[in-house]
């Protein structure tokens, strides 16, 4: 049985517009969560007493890691760039990937802006802790029993 599509068809080259699909996917691909909105490779979480930030920068030294924390807007930024190995303008690339990071995120309003958070790094994890207000924090109701 003949095909009614013809072969050179369909090995006819795909057209791509790359730049306006790679912004496309990036939008694409961030997360919603409620009002916040979380780039890829980045976590949000909490438990009863913090609220977590983990943001991935492998292969990066934490020297080269900045991290920024605006308490008026709730807004935490970092930044992280793997910086040129001694010798590396000798080298002929044909190839050469930067690796460079920049996240920036808003905060939950339950994150108690009067203190600074613990940041650290392990593994190329950076993980920024953030106290809860007290006032967001969970209260237990004591049941009283009717009789």
């Amino acid at each position: 049985m003949a095909s009614l599509i013809p072969r050179d068809f369909l090995s006819f080259p795909r057209l791509r517009l790359p730049l306006l699909w790679d912004e496309l996917r990036e939008d694409l691909e961030e997360m919603r969560v409620g009002m916040m909105v979380v780039p890829r490779g980045m976590s949000i979480y909490e438990d009863d007493k913090n609220v977590f930030v983990e943001a991935t920068v492998a292969g990066v030294d934490p020297k080269d890691v900045e991290v920024t924390f605006d308490k008026d807007n709730r807004t935490l930024w970092i930044r992280a760039e793997v910086k040129k190995e001694e010798g590396e303008e000798k080298r002929k690339y044909y190839h050469r990937q930067v690796r460079t990071y920049s996240y920036q995120v808003m905060l939950p309003s339950s994150v108690d802006t009067s203190k600074d958070p613990d940041v650290s790094y392990r593994n190329g994890l950076l993980v920024a802790k953030f106290a809860k207000s007290p006032a967001m924090q969970p209260k237990k109701i004591p049941v009283k029993i009717a009789g």
